[in-house]
């Protein structure tokens, strides 16, 4: 069987967009790279796909189209509305609350005045933040239905 050049250059191209994704994502939201996960409060450990249900690549095995939380939602509307440049996103992200927890995306995210811009050094007090796509009570702790849906990457709980 013989592959054409220009198939294998296709695929390779295609594999290296898919393989990039999200971690550019990530910079473009204040603290991308610093939301923590909810589910191992007090635990710090990252939740580096902040717009996704699961918290990790290897679980898309449960979740193979990597489901959007809200947060998620919101983010690819503002993206896919025209003219709309993934640098000028936060803006109109910001003051939305995502996870309808009483807290907007910019609260969550460090920012509550919608000040940050791409390139900017993270706004906020790291253990101040939240994640702005899974509701949390006002203490911070995760009803059960929350834990139930998002948490399944933690043993015993």
């Amino acid at each position: 069987m013989r592959v054409s050049y220009g198939f294998f250059v296709f695929v390779i191209c295609t594999a290296v967009q898919f393989a990039k994704g999200y971690p550019e994502y990530m910079k473009l939201i204040p603290n991308g790279e610093r939301v923590m996960d909810p589910c191992l409060s007090p635990v710090v450990k990252q939740w580096k796909r902040v717009g996704h249900e699961i918290k990790f690549k290897k679980d898309d095995t449960t979740d193979p189209k990597g489901t959007l939380n809200d947060f998620g939602v919101n983010f690819r509307e503002i993206q896919e509305k025209a003219g709309m440049k993934p640098e000028n996103i936060w803006a109109e992200l910001c003051h939305i609350d995502s996870d309808k927890d009483k807290r907007t995306n910019g609260e969550e995210l460090g920012d509550p005045k919608c000040m940050w811009t791409v390139g900017e050094p993270n706004p906020g007090d790291v253990r101040e933040l939240t994640h702005p796509g899974i509701k949390e009570l006002p203490d911070g702790k995760l009803s059960p239905t929350i834990t139930g849906k998002y948490c399944s990457h933690v043993k015993n709980i």
